[in-house]
């Protein structure tokens, strides 16, 4: 008996959209932490107070991103779970049984 659920939201398709929300969270907070100037980024009238504002904005992207790397990670070993709790152990018979 097995405590794994079968049923679900945890296809390979929701482990799939949550890496994909990752590299998107992720790329947007490097773009966002690293391209400084040309009219983007500036928030006040110094450059140190916007390269501050930036960078932690940039970090909360990242670590958005990384979340959802989590959860995808978690996603996809929901589904290994289910598949190893749907297959029937198949070894060899044991003396006595």
């Amino acid at each position: 008996m097995s405590n794994v659920s079968t049923e679900g939201p945890a296809t390979p398709g929701f482990a799939l959209f949550w890496y994909f929300m990752a590299l998107v969270a992720v790329g947007a907070g490097l773009v966002t932490m690293f391209a400084y100037g040309s009219g983007f980024g500036e928030l006040v009238g110094g450059d140190a107070y916007n390269l501050q504002i930036i960078a932690t904005r940039g970090t909360g992207l990242i670590g958005v991103g990384v979340v959802c790397a989590l959860l995808g990670l978690s996603s996809q070993l929901h589904q290994i779970a289910r598949l190893v709790a749907t297959v029937e152990p198949s070894g060899p018979e044991r003396p006595g049984e």
